[in-house]
């Protein structure tokens, strides 16, 4: 627990690796006796900073770990590693020279001046207690759980309105958030994998881009159908100008900054396919942490 809690020095390095022997471990001992293996157990504690990988990137450490473990274990000798197409400096340095053509980037930029133009609306809840003077990352989680029943009827009006489960909850969370502002109107930051192109499916590094979403309440006859078309659309589009990085669609839209507060939006939705490493290999047991 002390290795997980210890930051990382950017200075010297993204990553840390360390290997703990655990002498007579309990786990699976019974079935490791009777292959006449050890009892003994490794935990390997890989600390990645956060500007170096992301939630894909996760999967395919694991999944690369899996392979080479399992291989060793089976008394085999591991094959030279296939090299990857491109590496993550190939791709930051396709993206700074992106950033420099301005007549590429001119579509993409007026996107979002004119998404975000215009006086943005500022997500006002009743909080139970003051909003400090300058923001803190102090605060709690509120375990939810939505009925297999309400879960099911909102991914098939989804499939009915040609949407993903992904837009409807970024309807229903709009939904939620303006019944309890008040407000017509929401803006929402959502984390984008931004790896649309092949060529990075299979690259560790940070290439998540968060994308702001304006996403109007105004139902009409349709009702909640309204907003999910909306925020199908407004996604849509924001996936296709998501070459912008987020620091500079704040630069573009230049909100009026308060220390209390994050530009553009207040919330956030991140949407997560359930990982559940567990056992993902004989004798080998993973975990995001």
């Amino acid at each position: 627990s002390l290795e997980i809690g210890r930051a990382i020095e950017l200075e010297t390095g993204s990553l840390r690796l360390t290997v703990v022997h655990v002498k007579g471990g309990k786990k699976r001992a019974g079935r490791r006796a009777a292959r006449g293996a050890s009892a003994d157990e490794h935990i390997v504690i890989l600390n990645v900073h956060h500007i170096a990988t992301d939630a894909l990137s996760e999967e395919l450490m694991m999944s690369e770990a899996s392979k080479v473990y399992s291989t060793l274990a089976a008394g085999d000798a591991l094959s030279e590693a296939e090299e990857t197409y491109i590496r993550y400096a190939d791709y930051a340095a396709w993206q700074r020279e992106m950033l420099a053509d301005e007549k590429f980037m001119e579509v993409h930029v007026r996107y979002w001046r004119e998404a975000l133009g215009g006086e943005l609306a500022v997500l006002e809840l009743q909080p139970d207690h003051p909003r400090p003077v300058v923001l803190t990352s102090a605060g709690g989680s509120v375990g939810v759980t939505v009925s297999s029943m309400t879960a099911a009827a909102l991914t098939a009006l989804c499939q009915e309105c040609g949407a993903t489960a992904m837009r409807g909850a970024l309807a229903a969370w709009a939904v939620v958030l303006g019944k309890h502002s008040g407000q017509e109107e929401v803006v929402v930051g959502i984390p984008y994998a931004n790896r649309d192109e092949a060529a990075v499916q299979d690259v560790v590094g940070y290439f998540v881009n968060t994308l702001a979403v304006r996403v109007p309440l105004l139902m009409e006859a349709s009702g909640f159908r309204d907003v999910l078309k909306q925020a199908n659309d407004r996604m849509n589009s924001a996936i296709e100008h998501a070459v912008v990085p987020f620091v500079k669609v704040v630069e573009l839209a230049a909100p009026e900054r308060d220390a209390s507060r994050t530009p553009l939006f207040q919330t956030m939705l991140t949407w997560e396919e359930a990982i559940g490493w567990g056992e993902i290999g004989e004798g080998f047991t993973g975990t995001s942490v």
